[in-house]
């Protein structure tokens, strides 16, 4: 199987995990601090809450995937602006195996349903693709409840931790593997017939003060035709609904590189 398959069944996977943070409000919280009068599900609905109204924010995110003696190391800075249904990033992406060794740079924009780049390694300049309902990707609202309350999904309350500087509670969240995998099936078009996920882990920091989500971690193993790959992000949160406009660069000919 090719890297970039399991690329993709890597990235549906962390798509799945992300949003297990969201909407937890009907969860067992469990651990030592779960006697707490329901402050662990009043955390996570306020967080979900937040970043439902959120408008744009700037983000970075690390993420490596890592099977057999490969491994792919992404970084990314950018923004995401809900309003104008615009983003962008910078990314890095370094390639390792036990022979070779890459790296490559990419700018890319999505505006409303089209997302342009252009890569460090070609010279063709920008590309574009158009994928309809680019803005509504992911599990859906029912799929999401199933996640969370299938039996075996369980979430716990961490101790606190300061996170650039400010106060966090830390909710830790483990959807039930099999209700996973079911549910990426059924809202994507990735094959995971042959895919047995072994654990899942999302963790959600989140500030005292304001309830906004300031930094989201995940791990992901599973196995595919015999081979064990691991799935590790970390993407942090800042400067909500305080980020300027987002500029789409033109062309030669004065064209958006992104219409």
């Amino acid at each position: 199987m090719s890297g970039s398959t399991h690329a993709r069944v890597a990235l549906a996977l962390v798509l799945a995990v992300s949003l297990a943070g969201c909407g937890a409000t009907n969860l067992p919280f469990l651990g030592d601090d779960a006697a707490d009068d329901g402050q662990a599900e009043a955390i996570a609905t306020d967080a979900v809450s937040e970043m439902q109204s959120v408008s744009a924010y700037n983000f970075t995110m690390t993420q490596v995937v890592a099977f057999g003696q490969n491994e792919v190391n992404m970084t990314a800075d950018g923004t995401v602006n809900h309003t104008s249904e615009r983003l962008y990033m910078d990314v890095t992406e370094s390639v390792l195996t036990n022979t070779t060794r890459s790296k490559e740079f990419t700018d890319v924009y999505v505006v409303d349903d089209t997302r342009c780049w252009r890569d460090s390694s070609t010279e063709s300049g920008w590309n574009s693709t158009s994928v309809s309902g680019v803005w509504n990707q992911g599990l859906s609202v029912e799929s999401q409840g199933e996640l969370l309350n299938a039996t075996g999904t369980s979430a716990a309350l961490l101790e606190n931790q300061t996170v650039r500087g400010e106060t966090a509670y830390v909710v830790e969240i483990r959807p039930n593997v099999n209700a996973l995998k079911r549910v990426v099936a059924n809202d994507s078009s990735v094959d995971l017939s042959e895919v047995t996920v072994r654990n899942a882990t999302v963790t959600q920091y989140v500030s005292q003060d304001d309830r906004n989500l300031l930094r989201t971690t995940m791990h992901v193993t599973f196995v595919q035709q015999g081979r064990t790959t691991t799935v590790d992000l970390e993407m942090n949160y800042t400067d909500y609904d305080d980020v300027g406009q987002i500029t789409i660069p033109e062309t030669e000919d004065d064209e958006p590189v992104c219409p």
